[in-house]
């Protein structure tokens, strides 16, 4: 899970479609996160993870369908439960977003495409390369070898190399301190109808 700093965070939300950017304030989804949180019995921290995950999903920074194996991992449940967690989320957050997460999403998926055939189209060249040398040296035994394969993804390094905090993204509780104290951590600009940070995510299901 590649994690982001402030300065990258405040720069993927200015990018968002207005109705995530609401959403990701919104008192009414905090209380649905909430309320799903207490059904399932689950600690005021964990429903902070849910909140933490279900950001990052509508930020576009996690793949859906990476949504349920992460509250599985940090919620520490079963597969079953956590794909009912997610199953909740969907119905009661992500339908009113819908279209705009499906846009987010399919953006970053077209654009690591694109990189991956670039990387295909390149192999591929190399690969031609290397064939038409191997017949000139055939030819011509003396022929000094030239290094003719170039480096590719050399120095790829993660951009986001800054690590943010656990509390970084968490929904908040308004009953307990806990979560009171994890909003103020939030990287996000407040919007001028919300002084709380809200979050929420995905999962693949819900975006087909």
């Amino acid at each position: 899970m590649i994690n982001y700093n402030t300065q990258q965070i405040r720069g993927i939300y200015s990018k968002l479609p207005n109705d995530i950017k609401e959403a990701i304030f919104s008192v009414d989804v905090s209380d649905k996160i909430i309320d799903i949180g207490k059904k399932h019995k689950l600690a005021v921290d964990k429903i902070g993870i849910i909140g933490n995950e279900t950001s990052r999903v509508m930020l576009g920074v996690t793949h859906p369908n990476e949504f349920i194996g992460n509250l599985t991992e940090r919620l520490e449940v079963d597969k079953e439960k956590a794909r009912a967690i997610a199953g909740e989320i969907n119905e009661q957050v992500f339908k009113k977003v819908r279209e705009s997460l499906r846009k987010i999403h399919n953006m970053r998926d077209e654009a690591e495409e694109e990189k991956v055939a670039d990387v295909g189209h390149s192999v591929s060249n190399i690969t031609e390369i290397v064939n038409r040398s191997d017949i000139l040296k055939e030819i011509e035994k003396d022929h000094s070898q030239e290094n003719l394969v170039p480096d590719i993804m050399k120095g790829d390094t993660n951009p986001f190399e800054e690590k943010m905090k656990e509390g970084v993204l968490i929904a908040p509780v308004e009953e307990k301190r806990y979560v009171e104290e994890s909003a103020k951590m939030a990287l996000l600009p407040e919007p001028e109808k919300s002084k709380k940070y809200q979050g929420f995510d995905p999962y693949r299901e819900q975006l087909e």
